[in-house]
């Protein structure tokens, strides 16, 4: 199996709790695939790349923790592969690093900017809305500062109308935009109108309650969405809010 599909097969089998207890139990049995996989990053093309971050952050979403050494030497590879990345592969690498490095020196601010730069340049119209979602989410997530390319990402995902995102997608959107503290106002409006027009039965309890803090502290006004929460909450109950 290829290094980069092992760290892509590796970061969704840490989603099952039982997985997660004995990577936490015995973190060094992947040294020897991380080590290998430094050696081998010289030969990795763009797909190898964002599998590999992809996997890395999910790992380290879940506690273990690759190398800083790693992950500087991801960071230079991809930031000189992004121009050959897809749209996919793009969102994928924002994504593992903003999961890897929230707070950190690990997002590095070159590979950001690089991302920013070329999705911005070449236009979203090849993202899927979860790729327009994770990627808003990233910079956000990784507090790193992307004007033009949240002002893009806002613009197409109005451009497109919101129906096929998923209830998560529109609740990181509003998220990620309140948290990065970047006005969107026309998005913002379109997420709250396309929310309450098809019903918040989907959302999560997390979601819900994102959307709330998302509206409050961007300022932005939706009363008809908020009764609405307010009502789908009352009725579900909130033992299942954290």
């Amino acid at each position: 199996m290829k290094l980069s599909a092992s760290w892509s097969t590796l970061g969704k089998l840490v989603r099952q709790q039982s997985e997660i207890g004995e990577l936490r139990d015995t973190p060094e049995v992947l040294q020897p695939l991380a080590a290998d996989t430094e050696l081998a990053l010289p030969r990795f093309d763009a797909c190898a790349f964002a599998a590999t971050v992809g996997g890395l952050g999910h790992l380290h979403a879940a506690g273990w923790r690759a190398s800083d050494t790693l992950w500087a030497e991801l960071a230079t590879h991809c930031t000189r592969s992004v121009a050959t990345m897809n749209a996919q592969e793009i969102s994928q690498t924002a994504l593992g690093f903003a999961k890897a490095g929230r707070g950190t020196s690990l997002c590095d601010p070159a590979l950001l900017d690089a991302i920013a730069e070329e999705a911005a340049r070449r236009g979203l119209r090849e993202f899927t809305p979860q790729g327009l979602a994770n990627t808003a989410w990233a910079y956000a997530t990784a507090g790193h500062a992307a004007p033009a390319l949240l002002d893009a990402i806002a613009e197409a995902a109005v451009r497109r109308g919101l129906r096929e995102f998923k209830p998560q997608e529109l609740s990181n959107t509003a998220w990620a935009y309140a948290t990065a503290g970047h006005a969107a106002p026309v998005l913002l409006d379109a997420i709250a109108e396309e929310a309450a027009r098809r019903g918040l039965r989907d959302f999560k309890p997390q979601g819900l309650a994102n959307m709330v803090w998302a509206y409050a502290t961007a300022g932005h006004a939706a009363p008809v969405l908020l009764d609405a929460i307010a009502d789908e909450a009352a009725g579900r109950g909130l033992r299942d809010f954290k």
